[in-house]
């Protein structure tokens, strides 16, 4: 798997360490929220260990609460992580409304 397999949509929101577009896999016509990061960033940052915990984490969390990671895979600079696409928006946007 690598990024010529999805085509970015647009972007849905930016954080701290990454960003999550919205993606098309090509072979499935599937919609997923594509969450990129970059490894030089996290390197530099110390951040690499909390990206592993991260993927970890979503890994073995099953929850109709959480959004669910359906793959992962990376290249020479980047981590992609690979999940279901939530319309709603993110948490945060959520928070707000109320």
């Amino acid at each position: 798997m690598s990024l010529e397999d999805f085509e970015l949509k647009r972007i849905l929101g930016e954080g701290s360490m990454s960003l999550v577009a919205e993606a098309v896999w090509r072979e499935h016509g599937t919609r997923v929220a594509l969450k990129i990061l970059d490894k030089a960033f996290l390197q530099r940052n110390g951040a690499t260990q909390t990206a592993v915990r991260e993927r970890g984490l979503m890994d073995r969390l099953r929850s109709d609460l959480v959004v669910q990671l359906r793959f992962t895979f990376q290249d020479a600079r980047k981590l992609y992580m690979g999940m279901d696409l939530c319309e709603a928006g993110d948490l945060f946007e959520q928070l707000q409304v109320v």
